[in-house]
Protein backbone atom coordinates (compact mmCIF):
# COMPACT_ATOMS: atom_id res chain seq x y z
CA UNK A 1 0.00 0.00 0.00
CA UNK A 2 2.80 2.62 0.76
CA UNK A 3 4.23 1.25 -2.46
CA UNK A 4 0.71 2.74 -4.04
CA UNK A 5 0.81 6.12 -2.19
CA UNK A 6 4.14 6.96 -3.19
CA UNK A 7 3.74 6.26 -6.90
CA UNK A 8 0.35 7.99 -6.94
CA UNK A 9 2.38 11.36 -5.65
CA UNK A 10 5.01 10.79 -7.74
CA UNK A 11 2.67 10.75 -11.04
CA UNK A 12 0.46 13.66 -9.79
CA UNK A 13 3.68 15.86 -8.95
CA UNK A 14 5.37 15.03 -12.35
CA UNK A 15 1.72 15.94 -14.19
CA UNK A 16 2.31 19.05 -12.04
CA UNK A 17 5.27 20.17 -13.39
CA UNK A 18 4.51 19.72 -16.33
CA UNK A 19 1.70 21.35 -16.85
CA UNK A 20 2.96 23.91 -14.88
CA UNK A 21 5.95 24.99 -17.71
CA UNK A 22 3.39 26.83 -19.83
CA UNK A 23 0.93 29.18 -19.45
CA UNK A 24 -1.29 30.72 -22.05
CA UNK A 25 -3.01 34.01 -22.32
CA UNK A 26 -5.65 35.32 -24.17
CA UNK A 27 -5.11 38.52 -25.73
CA UNK A 28 -8.18 41.06 -26.25
CA UNK A 29 -7.57 44.91 -28.05
CA UNK A 30 -7.87 48.00 -26.16
CA UNK A 31 -7.96 50.01 -29.44
CA UNK A 32 -8.15 49.20 -32.84
CA UNK A 33 -10.01 46.36 -34.96
CA UNK A 34 -11.24 43.70 -33.26
CA UNK A 35 -8.81 40.99 -32.89
CA UNK A 36 -8.11 37.72 -30.76
CA UNK A 37 -4.93 35.91 -30.07
CA UNK A 38 -2.73 33.56 -27.71
CA UNK A 39 0.41 34.55 -26.38
CA UNK A 40 2.26 30.91 -24.22
CA UNK A 41 5.22 31.79 -21.81
CA UNK A 42 7.42 27.90 -21.53
CA UNK A 43 10.19 27.38 -19.45
CA UNK A 44 9.95 23.95 -20.06
CA UNK A 45 11.74 23.44 -23.80
CA UNK A 46 15.03 24.91 -23.85
CA UNK A 47 16.55 24.71 -20.03
CA UNK A 48 17.18 28.09 -18.68
CA UNK A 49 15.12 30.63 -21.75
CA UNK A 50 11.61 31.40 -21.60
CA UNK A 51 10.24 30.07 -25.19
CA UNK A 52 7.21 32.71 -26.11
CA UNK A 53 4.58 31.74 -28.50
CA UNK A 54 2.24 34.46 -30.58
CA UNK A 55 -0.50 32.95 -32.26
CA UNK A 56 -3.39 35.30 -34.00
CA UNK A 57 -6.83 32.75 -33.26
CA UNK A 58 -10.08 32.47 -35.91
CA UNK A 59 -11.44 34.02 -36.87
CA UNK A 60 -9.24 37.26 -37.00
CA UNK A 61 -7.02 37.50 -39.83
CA UNK A 62 -3.95 39.71 -38.98
CA UNK A 63 0.08 40.13 -39.30
CA UNK A 64 2.36 40.26 -36.20
CA UNK A 65 4.41 42.88 -35.66
CA UNK A 66 5.62 43.36 -31.88
CA UNK A 67 5.16 42.39 -28.07
CA UNK A 68 6.06 44.18 -25.54
CA UNK A 69 6.84 42.66 -21.89
CA UNK A 70 8.30 43.22 -18.41
CA UNK A 71 10.56 41.51 -16.36
CA UNK A 72 10.20 41.22 -12.21
CA UNK A 73 13.88 41.76 -12.02
CA UNK A 74 14.45 44.90 -14.61
CA UNK A 75 18.27 44.68 -13.07
CA UNK A 76 18.40 41.62 -15.95
CA UNK A 77 17.53 43.72 -18.53
CA UNK A 78 21.32 44.27 -20.08
CA UNK A 79 21.96 40.59 -20.52
CA UNK A 80 18.93 39.74 -21.96
CA UNK A 81 18.12 38.53 -25.85
CA UNK A 82 15.45 37.56 -28.20
CA UNK A 83 16.27 35.10 -30.96
CA UNK A 84 13.71 33.78 -33.26
CA UNK A 85 13.62 33.54 -37.29
CA UNK A 86 10.79 36.27 -37.13
CA UNK A 87 12.74 38.51 -34.97
CA UNK A 88 13.75 41.84 -36.52
CA UNK A 89 14.98 43.75 -33.62
CA UNK A 90 14.58 44.14 -30.21
CA UNK A 91 14.40 46.79 -27.26
CA UNK A 92 15.70 46.26 -23.69
CA UNK A 93 14.71 48.86 -21.12
CA UNK A 94 14.76 51.55 -19.68
CA UNK A 95 12.60 49.79 -17.48
CA UNK A 96 8.76 50.65 -17.86
CA UNK A 97 8.96 53.34 -20.61
CA UNK A 98 9.62 50.78 -23.79
CA UNK A 99 6.27 51.62 -25.62
CA UNK A 100 7.45 52.25 -29.52
CA UNK A 101 9.78 50.01 -32.07
CA UNK A 102 9.39 52.36 -34.79
CA UNK A 103 7.79 52.88 -37.75
CA UNK A 104 4.00 52.45 -36.22
CA UNK A 105 4.83 49.42 -34.42
CA UNK A 106 4.09 50.58 -30.99
CA UNK A 107 1.74 49.65 -28.10
CA UNK A 108 0.60 53.99 -27.21
CA UNK A 109 -1.52 54.82 -25.19
CA UNK A 110 -0.20 52.08 -22.73
CA UNK A 111 1.96 52.39 -20.14
CA UNK A 112 4.92 51.44 -21.10
CA UNK A 113 7.21 48.05 -20.83
CA UNK A 114 10.10 46.77 -20.16
CA UNK A 115 11.30 45.17 -23.03
CA UNK A 116 10.09 44.32 -26.59
CA UNK A 117 10.65 42.30 -29.86
CA UNK A 118 9.47 43.28 -33.16
CA UNK A 119 8.15 40.57 -35.10
CA UNK A 120 8.59 40.68 -39.12
CA UNK A 121 8.50 43.77 -41.52
CA UNK A 122 5.77 46.24 -42.17
CA UNK A 123 3.43 45.39 -44.08
CA UNK A 124 2.27 41.94 -45.87
CA UNK A 125 4.62 42.14 -48.32
CA UNK A 126 7.42 40.62 -47.36
CA UNK A 127 6.07 38.53 -44.77
CA UNK A 128 2.62 37.84 -43.25
CA UNK A 129 2.93 36.50 -39.97
CA UNK A 130 0.24 34.87 -37.76
CA UNK A 131 2.02 32.43 -35.83
CA UNK A 132 5.55 32.89 -34.58
CA UNK A 133 8.21 31.49 -31.38
CA UNK A 134 11.06 33.25 -29.95
CA UNK A 135 13.51 32.50 -27.09
CA UNK A 136 14.25 34.96 -24.43
CA UNK A 137 17.61 33.95 -23.01
CA UNK A 138 20.10 35.59 -20.08
CA UNK A 139 23.63 35.49 -20.50
CA UNK A 140 24.39 34.59 -16.71
CA UNK A 141 20.83 33.86 -15.69
CA UNK A 142 18.39 30.82 -15.83
CA UNK A 143 15.17 32.77 -16.72
CA UNK A 144 11.54 31.20 -15.71
CA UNK A 145 8.29 32.27 -16.95
CA UNK A 146 7.67 33.53 -13.59
CA UNK A 147 9.72 36.23 -14.26
CA UNK A 148 7.49 37.93 -17.42
CA UNK A 149 4.07 36.64 -16.11
CA UNK A 150 4.67 37.43 -12.60
CA UNK A 151 5.52 41.44 -13.88
CA UNK A 152 3.09 44.41 -15.26
CA UNK A 153 3.17 47.89 -16.57
CA UNK A 154 1.69 50.89 -15.27
CA UNK A 155 -1.73 49.94 -16.39
CA UNK A 156 -1.53 46.17 -14.49
CA UNK A 157 -0.80 44.45 -17.59
CA UNK A 158 1.45 41.60 -18.20
CA UNK A 159 2.10 41.98 -22.30
CA UNK A 160 1.01 44.37 -24.95
CA UNK A 161 0.53 42.72 -28.79
CA UNK A 162 0.76 44.89 -31.89
CA UNK A 163 -1.29 43.39 -34.99
CA UNK A 164 -1.23 45.07 -38.39
CA UNK A 165 -3.11 44.11 -41.50
CA UNK A 166 -6.12 43.03 -39.29
CA UNK A 167 -9.51 41.74 -41.16
CA UNK A 168 -10.61 40.62 -44.56
CA UNK A 169 -9.49 43.31 -46.38
CA UNK A 170 -6.63 43.81 -44.24
CA UNK A 171 -6.72 47.24 -44.27
CA UNK A 172 -6.91 47.83 -40.25
CA UNK A 173 -4.73 47.68 -37.18
CA UNK A 174 -5.00 46.76 -33.43
CA UNK A 175 -3.54 47.16 -29.88
CA UNK A 176 -4.28 44.10 -28.05
CA UNK A 177 -3.12 43.13 -23.67
CA UNK A 178 -3.51 39.91 -21.61
CA UNK A 179 -7.35 39.04 -20.68
CA UNK A 180 -6.47 36.66 -18.47
CA UNK A 181 -5.51 32.62 -18.48
CA UNK A 182 -6.92 31.02 -21.94
CA UNK A 183 -9.40 28.39 -21.23
CA UNK A 184 -9.33 26.72 -24.34
CA UNK A 185 -12.23 27.98 -25.60
CA UNK A 186 -10.56 31.54 -26.51
CA UNK A 187 -11.80 32.61 -23.11
CA UNK A 188 -9.54 34.62 -20.64
CA UNK A 189 -10.18 33.87 -16.41
CA UNK A 190 -9.43 37.81 -15.69
CA UNK A 191 -9.03 38.57 -11.75
CA UNK A 192 -11.42 40.88 -11.47
CA UNK A 193 -9.35 43.90 -10.90
CA UNK A 194 -11.53 46.09 -13.54
CA UNK A 195 -8.75 45.57 -16.30
CA UNK A 196 -9.31 42.06 -17.74
CA UNK A 197 -5.79 40.48 -16.69
CA UNK A 198 -5.85 37.73 -14.99
CA UNK A 199 -2.90 36.28 -12.59
CA UNK A 200 -1.83 32.74 -13.85
CA UNK A 201 -3.64 29.95 -12.17
CA UNK A 202 -1.33 26.88 -12.49
CA UNK A 203 -3.44 24.25 -12.97
CA UNK A 204 -0.93 21.92 -10.68
CA UNK A 205 -2.59 23.62 -7.76
CA UNK A 206 -6.01 21.67 -8.80
CA UNK A 207 -3.66 18.40 -9.07
CA UNK A 208 -2.42 19.19 -5.70
CA UNK A 209 -5.89 19.17 -4.04
CA UNK A 210 -6.98 15.89 -5.66
CA UNK A 211 -3.23 14.70 -5.11
CA UNK A 212 -4.21 15.59 -1.41
CA UNK A 213 -7.92 13.61 -1.39
CA UNK A 214 -6.44 10.97 -2.66
CA UNK A 215 -3.49 10.06 -0.50
CA UNK A 216 -6.05 11.02 2.57
CA UNK A 217 -8.32 8.32 0.86
CA UNK A 218 -5.90 5.69 1.27
CA UNK A 219 -4.47 6.23 4.40
CA UNK A 220 -7.87 6.21 5.59
CA UNK A 221 -8.64 2.62 3.83
CA UNK A 222 -4.86 1.97 5.28
CA UNK A 223 -5.97 2.56 8.78
CA UNK A 224 -9.36 1.01 8.26
CA UNK A 225 -8.02 -2.22 7.25
CA UNK A 226 -5.57 -2.20 10.74
CA UNK A 227 -8.12 -1.42 13.01
CA UNK A 228 -10.39 -4.07 11.22
CA UNK A 229 -7.22 -6.19 11.42
CA UNK A 230 -7.11 -6.24 15.16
Amino acid sequence: MRKTIVTLLMVLGTTAASEAAVITYSATPFTGAPATATVSFADSTVAGSVQVTIAVTAPTVADIRGLFLNITNTSLLPGLSITGADVTATQFGPANTVDNLGGGNNINPSSGFDLAAEIGTPGIGMDDIATTTFLISHTSQLLSNGLFTGATNGDGYIFGLRLTSVGATRDDSSKLRDNGVFDGNGNGNGNGNGNGNGNPIPEPATLAVFGGIALAGALGYRRRKATATV
